[in-house]
């Protein structure tokens, strides 16, 4: 693919993209920070990072440093509706083509992601996963594949494929119901290939779509190795102990899961600052970041995204960018349709 067509199936894959998060991860593991940049100069990075025609056609040796992303992989089911049924109801999906299927998942999304923005820079992106065993589970892998992850660290299990089936309506709001499937079906105890690879990783990224006993598995093996951990907070809504919170480098929820997860309220700036320092202060040594435009400026806007760092924190992380409104339009609609929470849900562009 060139890097138009690159870019074009990227979306259309669902690569979602929180807009600090995703640069920190290769920041981190490039041993450098990335500099504030309009959605613009982000598309522009994307573009550059894809494999060019020559690129894509030459055989290259996989990279020996690498970011190692361990979690889910749905087939996200986009459903177009008017409204959201109440109870007891049933209403039809907008047009003969209002519904979509896209490859996604949180721990997929990740990983197509950084594939994409460190291309060129010599960092690999393993992504650990567990494929179901039916017809979704080919695309899901070609799909990851075709960005550059590497799969070698996938397992395959007797389930079927994740799923997401995501309800959006025409103002981008969406509703989603994630059926867990092959996601919820990891073995009790890692393997050692997987504590090996986690070990020799430059950096470790976790969701919540997953089993909380995997990711905290996971995060003591990475931190016992001094590996840092980013841990995003969506997927679901279940609480987080005080020593997983100790192994995790960087804690990155929205407005709502940073809510839920302090019990403290953080719909302006200044209210999610103080819920960020609270989780910071219980994690002891992990820094907390907030999504640009997921929080109130208090000034009828949405702010940029904040950083809450921990006294201990192991990096310092770069300056959360900033996600312009243009033409009046909600931000975030050039990549796809944003929720009022902050998450990108991917539609063909």
């Amino acid at each position: 693919l060139g890097r138009e067509r690159a870019m074009a199936a990227a979306m259309a894959a669902g690569v979602r993209l929180r807009l600090l998060v995703v640069p920190l991860f290769v920041a981190v593991a490039c041993g450098r920070s990335i500099p504030p940049r309009d959605v613009r100069a982000q598309r522009d990075v994307l573009l550059a990072a894809a494999p060019s025609d020559s690129q894509a056609s030459s055989v290259q040796p996989p990279p020996t440093a690498y970011i190692c992303v361990l979690g889910s992989v749905n087939m996200d089911v986009i459903i177009q509706v008017d409204r959201l049924p109440r109870r007891d109801e049933t209403v039809a999906s907008r047009g003969a083509d209002g519904v979509k299927y896209v490859p996604g998942g949180k721990g997929a999304n990740q990983a197509a992601a950084v594939a994409l923005l460190s291309h060129g820079t010599g960092i690999g992106v393993r992504l650990a996963c567990q494929f179901g065993r039916d017809v979704h589970a080919a695309a899901l892998e070609e799909a990851l594949v075709a960005c550059g992850v590497d799969l070698s660290a996938a397992a395959r299990c007797p389930f079927p494929s994740g799923q997401g089936f995501v309800f959006l309506e025409p103002d981008g709001s969406a509703s989603s119901v994630v059926v867990p499937g092959a996601n919820g079906a990891w073995p009790d105890v890692l393997p050692d290939s997987l504590r090996s690879l986690l070990r020799g990783a430059r950096a470790v990224l976790l969701q919540r779509e997953i089993p909380e006993s995997v990711n905290e598995a996971v995060a003591a093996e990475a931190a016992a190795a001094g590996v840092a951990v980013f841990q995003d907070v969506g997927g679901e809504d279940r609480p987080m102990t005080d020593a997983q919170l100790r192994r995790i480098t960087y804690l990155m929820p929205n407005q709502s899961e940073l809510e839920r997860l302090t019990g403290l309220p953080a719909a302006t700036q200044a209210e999610a600052a103080r819920a960020a320092a609270a989780a910071a202060r219980a994690a002891v040594s992990a820094s907390v970041s907030v999504p640009s435009g997921s929080v109130s400026s208090g000034r009828g806007g949405r702010a940029a995204g904040l950083r809450v760092a921990a006294r201990r924190a192991a990096y310092r992380p770069p300056v959360a960018y900033r996600e312009p409104a243009t033409g009046g339009a909600p931000s975030g609609q050039a990549c796809g349709s944003k929720d009022t929470e902050g998450e990108m849900v991917a539609v063909t562009p």
